[in-house]
């Protein structure tokens, strides 16, 4: 009785094995990601505030000074908004979403939607934080 089980199992595991398929993803490099991007720029976090959205969830508006253009126009300062947060002792969270600290800065690779508000494309991937040093010129001469 056992082996007649473990044959059933085996042929079963055959049977769905041709109807698998595996997936992966290979990271985008630094020219992919500015490639895909609507603007590209080096930002410091100026400011955060978390809100409440049309749909209940909650969202937040990232205050970025820009510091330099590598792609696109900008305003001395560009408002992204992105799923997640905290609001009222409450935290939401995203993985499509970049976490983004004021006074940081960041290589931003940004998106903007039709009623013209920006989000970070490709969540943390698309906010790289810069430190100073050579990594950070060996990141910025990439894009």
């Amino acid at each position: 009785m056992r082996s007649i089980l473990f044959l059933a199992f085996l042929g079963l595991l055959v049977l769905t094995s041709s109807r698998t398929q595996a997936t992966s993803t290979l990271p985008r490099t630094i020219a992919q990601q500015a490639s895909d991007a609507d603007a590209v720029c080096v930002g410091t976090v100026s400011d955060a505030m978390s809100f409440r959205g049309a749909d209940g969830r909650i969202r937040t508006q990232t205050a970025i000074r820009v510091d330099e253009t590598l792609k696109g126009q900008f305003p001395n300062t560009v408002y992204v908004i992105h799923h997640g947060g905290m609001l009222d002792g409450v935290g939401e969270a995203h993985s499509d979403s970049p976490t983004l600290n004021v006074g940081s800065e960041y290589l931003l690779f940004l998106l903007v939607r039709s009623d013209g508000t920006a989000f970070v494309n490709g969540g943390s991937s698309g906010a790289i934080r810069l430190e100073s040093g050579a990594m950070r010129n060996v990141l910025l001469n990439q894009v």
